[in-house]
């Protein structure tokens, strides 16, 4: 038995003889064994299974293996879950001809060789999803096999010639099974005979032949590729059978350079070509496949199957048109190719939509922040609420208050209309202070601070786009008097935000993320009117009418990390002016404590949907408009709030309060306290 999880080397001068190793799944068991001699010997009749554990299994045989022997009747080895044992020299089953060995291969499970031979027992290879590598060039590759020997079962056979030519003998028909066949490795592996499998067979890379080749209608024929120099072909010396309507499939690389107009020639080459028409399937959303009979050949032409703009259009993504006609015209050569050949490998038109949708600057950095400052107005307009109705709302109005709040939001903003919608979450403390300036006027100043973490959704593009977002606002604020319970309150503030965004690309062998780093400057102005019904000695109803403007301005930006794919994002406007109206009601429980509750409607009378003008670094004089979310221009507010006075003398006020369009709510909760002095 053989432990640890370090390398093993076994040394020896004279034959080595194994009746059972076991290197299962479990970390204990090395991680890899090196044996060094003449021969070694797998027998008896106990299965020896070599697997992959959590350290990964490698066997190294420095000479040759045999695989049952004339000092036990049986052999048998199992070489599966991604084990790799690597011989040297020749793999025999069994060396005597009263022995049986059995090689079984499944699973990925890689035995690598210079050849397999037959020693005169009874000897048999099961592949179910194993690989058989070769290590050298050889001409007869599977040696003194019998028929039906090599079975290739439901998992398939895998043969990797790596960069080697290589041959086999299945005239008497030494491989059969029902599974299919696959040829690995960019080099050449000749088989004489036809394909006797009654699976299908795929050329992955390099060269297959055969003396001749037959395929029935249920088989296909696959054919991996990733560029004109490197796909695989099918060659028959003889003759090439296939029926109308053959099935031929290309298995386009996730890292490739094809493109339309090429042509991949000879795919399939014959001596005497048999064959009318095929079915050609792929892959690729955007590529397709036309078979031409060239003489005795077949060749593949690529044509468009749809445009990067087409499978857009199916998904109804309409922020992503201008982008997707940008990306239907990449150059092909440097990493724009990359990019091309990213798209090309994507198998649905849904597939390339998100895509593309990955590629699209962050939109909802400035609706996070114009959510982030409607929030933070909201806090001031409370505090003038105060002052508003000209009472008293349960206690005397000092001459000078200072204030403190802290509060947390969340925005949802659900997908509309192809555009992505996102989750905001927001923290911040406000601070200010007022006073009395004249008979029955008041004016403060406020500082808000906010932190914005934004994620977007992932149901359009399949990566999420992020921004962090810190907020500095600064305010002033107040109200007057009207006489007769009726008052007027302002509020004026100007701010900055520091944005981080990140975008994640992910899709056709691409792996990369967008990181931009610009700001955004606000500002904003509201009026409201306010008339004070006092309905009883405890309850106060208050109807106000207000209008808001706000306006931002984001920075120009370039970003980096993603190549061709870095937006260069020109700076953008937006500006919302919300006409509304309002209903607030204040139930005064006790002379130091009451509840006081609003709902309210507005109408955005601009309602702007945030377009943002960028370009990709791969092509920079080329720009696209992508637009933002298209909002309900109405929204509907309330809220619902408890204040009570301390024994200190300090009022505590707790408050949420809700903000909703279609397709999005913002919550928000606060705690504020106010002293005055």
């Amino acid at each position: 038995m053989i432990r640890g999880n370090k390398s093993v080397s076994i040394v020896f001068n004279k034959k080595l003889f194994l009746a059972a190793i076991f290197c299962v799944a479990q970390p204990v068991w090395a991680q890899s064994i090196t044996v060094t001699g003449s021969v070694f010997h797998f027998l008896s009749g106990t299965n020896t299974q070599i697997a992959a554990g959590s350290l990964g299994t490698s066997f190294t045989l420095t000479d040759n293996l045999v695989i049952g022997g004339r000092f036990g009747p049986v052999g048998e080895l199992t070489i599966q879950d991604g084990a790799i044992v690597s011989v040297a020299g020749l793999t025999g089953l069994p060396d005597n001809n009263t022995s049986t060995g059995t090689l079984n291969l499944n699973n990925g499970g890689v035995l690598q060789t210079s050849y397999l031979v037959s020693g005169g027992g009874t000897a048999s290879v099961n592949f179910n999803g194993g690989i058989l590598r070769v290590n050298d060039n050889e001409a007869n590759f599977l040696q003194s096999f019998q028929a039906n020997a090599i079975k290739v079962n439901s998992a398939g056979a895998y043969v990797d010639t790596q960069a080697f030519t290589v041959g086999i003998n299945n005239s008497t028909g030494i491989i059969t099974g029902s599974g299919s066949f696959t040829k690995q490795g960019s080099g050449t592996l000749s088989i004489t005979g036809s394909n006797t499998w009654g699976g299908s067979t795929s050329v992955a890379a390099g060269t297959l032949g055969f003396t001749t080749y037959t395929q029935s209608s249920s088989q296909t024929l696959t054919i991996g590729a990733s560029s004109i120099a490197n796909y695989g072909k099918l060659n028959v010396s003889g003759v090439a059978t296939f029926n109308a309507g053959a099935n031929l499939a290309v298995d386009v690389a996730s890292i490739n350079t094809l493109a339309k107009d090429q042509t991949l020639s000879g795919v399939i080459s014959a001596g005497t070509l048999n064959a009318t028409t095929f079915n050609v399937t792929d892959n690729s959303a955007l590529l397709n496949f036309v078979a031409v009979r060239n003489g005795s050949a077949i060749d593949l032409n690529i044509v468009n199957a749809s445009t990067i703009y087409d499978a857009v259009r199916a998904q109804s993504m309409a922020p992503a048109y201008g982008a997707a006609r940008i990306l239907d015209a990449l150059p092909s050569s440097g990493d724009t190719g990359v990019v091309s050949s990213a798209f090309n490998r994507l198998p649905t038109q849904s597939s390339v939509a998100r895509a593309v949708n990955q590629t699209l600057p962050v939109i909802s950095g400035n609706q996070a922040i114009q959510g982030t400052l409607s929030t933070y107005q909201n806090l001031i307009q409370q505090r003038n609420a105060g002052n508003a109705t000209g009472l008293s709302s349960g206690d005397a109005l000092s001459n000078k208050n200072g204030w403190g709040k802290v509060f947390g939001s969340r925005a949802d903003q659900d997908d509309r209309s192809g555009a992505a919608g996102f989750k905001a979450d927001t923290w911040g403390l406000a601070l200010g202070g007022d006073a009395e300036v004249a008979p029955g006027a008041r004016f403060g100043l406020a500082y808000g601070y906010a932190k914005t973490s934004v994620n977007g959704n992932t149901d359009l593009s399949g990566t999420a786009q992020r921004a962090n977002i810190d907020s500095h606002v600064v305010s002033a604020y107040g109200s007057k008097d009207m006489g007769s319970n009726r008052t007027f309150s302002f509020q004026g503030d100007i701010g900055v935000s520091g944005n981080k965004s990140t975008r994640q690309i992910d899709f056709g062998g691409l792996n990369r993320t967008a990181r931009a780093d610009y700001r955004t400057y606000s500002a904003h102005m509201g009026a409201a009117i306010a008339q004070a019904f006092e309905l009883n000695q405890k309850t106060t109803f208050t109807p106000a009418l207000r209008a808001d403007y706000t306006w931002l301005k984001s920075q120009s930006y370039n970003e980096i990390g993603a190549d061709a794919l870095n937006l260069s994002v020109d700076s953008n406007k937006t500006d919302a002016l919300v006409i509304g109206a309002d209903t607030y009601l204040q139930y005064r429980i006790s002379n130091v404590s009451r509840i006081d509750a609003n709902i309210g409607i507005g109408y955005d009378t601009i309602n702007k949907q945030g377009n943002i003008v960028a370009a990709y670094a791969g092509v920079p004089g080329q720009s696209f408009v992508t637009t933002g979310i298209d909002h309900s221009p109405w929204l509907v507010r309330g809220g619902i709030g408890y204040s009570m006075i301390a024994a200190s003398g300090t009022e505590i006020n707790f408050r949420y309060d809700a903000t909703g369009r279609s397709d999005f709510l913002n919550h928000t909760a606060s705690v504020r306290a106010k002293w005055a002095f």
